[in-house]
């Protein structure tokens, strides 16, 4: 009787510590709640609800969190998640933030961006303002890519099959719902998972990444360079490629967050 009373104490002692390792899936950055201006009041809002509503439709549990959880202070909040997301329109943040996503990826979270972050708010005012400007950390820390000019992809590729690819056609060009709008993007450290067309005007059609990831440390980016609106909501390619991104295959391919 001992033996087994003894048996159930350390069942209910474990029990709690089993429940406080499970980790949440999805925490999506309300931009809006820390920064002010410019893009990041207009088209963040739009991009932000348009990418929840995808992930709805495509059934991941995803919650609203702060741009705060990537200061140093909320390190313990941000290691609750296995993905990190950041929408289109999320573009500016102080180097201690981005320091934040890169220390995130290396302790093994799934840091998923639809943002080139090439941008940087210098002053650490939380206003988007003339004195901030580019910076190449994301570039170099974790991102493995960068985003420049604005370009239309209306159509894409499987690059590499993987499971960022699966259930897309192998070898032949896939034609999208609609257009979408993004950075026109070059590859630095990461690697491709999908390509698509580049149309630009005044300039020759040409190719690029369109979905693409970098492993660092422990876990990884992903960067999806075409920004998701509600014109791509029920556009299956679409849906695909978000189930791939937040597929538990995806994440312990390229994660260690165990």
């Amino acid at each position: 009787m001992n033996r087994a009373l003894t048996t159930i104490g350390i069942l209910l002692i474990l029990l709690p510590l089993q429940a406080a390792e499970l980790k949440r899936e999805a925490g999506l950055v309300n931009y809006c709640e820390f920064y002010k201006g410019r893009t990041a009041e207009s088209s963040y809002r739009e991009a932000a609800n348009c990418l929840l509503e995808a992930l709805q439709v495509i059934h991941c549990p995803t919650e609203w969190v702060s741009p705060l959880i990537f200061t140093p202070e909320k390190a313990k909040d941000r290691a609750q998640f296995k993905r990190l997301i950041l929408p289109a329109g999320a573009d500016w943040f102080s180097l201690a933030l981005y320091q934040g996503m890169h220390e995130y990826v290396l302790n093994g979270g799934l840091l998923i961006t639809n943002s080139s972050l090439a941008l940087a708010d210098e002053n650490e005012n939380q206003i988007i303002d003339k004195e901030d400007g580019t910076t190449p950390f994301p570039r170099e820390k974790f991102i493995g890519a960068w985003g420049g000019a604005w370009c239309s992809m209306g159509e894409v590729k499987v690059a590499q099959e993987c499971p960022l690819s699966q259930g897309l056609p192998v070898g032949q060009w896939i034609r999208l719902a609609a257009p979408l709008a993004g950075r026109c993007t070059s590859l630095v450290t990461a690697e491709a998972a999908l390509i698509s067309n580049q149309i630009r005007k005044d300039h020759k059609p040409a190719e690029q990444p369109f979905l693409m990831y970098r492993q660092v440390g422990k876990g990884a980016c992903i960067y999806l360079a075409g920004e998701i609106t509600s014109k791509h909501i029920n556009d299956p390619t679409i849906a695909q490629i978000l189930k791939n991104i937040f597929s538990s295959e995806t994440l312990e391919w390229l994660c260690e967050w165990k």
